[in-house]
């Protein structure tokens, strides 16, 4: 983060392509990254998953955070 945060200073724009962003942060959902991070659906539509920090609800799972 602190080298983002140089490069920024330094005038420098970083940004990500959106399929390294679905595979670098798909993990915080654990095992159900698989099932809804998959090459089915459209990848704005995973990174927008990621940014809500929200997936489709499954009968009997409720959230821990």
């Amino acid at each position: 983060m602190l080298e983002a945060i140089r490069i920024r200073k330094a005038g420098y724009a970083v940004r990500i392509k959106m399929n390294e962003f679905v595979s670098r942060y798909n993990t915080i959902f654990g095992a159900k990254a698989k099932k809804f991070f998959s090459t089915d659906s459209p990848i704005k539509e995973q990174c927008l998953k990621i940014l809500e920090g929200s997936l489709p609800k499954e009968e009997g799972v409720t959230a821990t955070w």
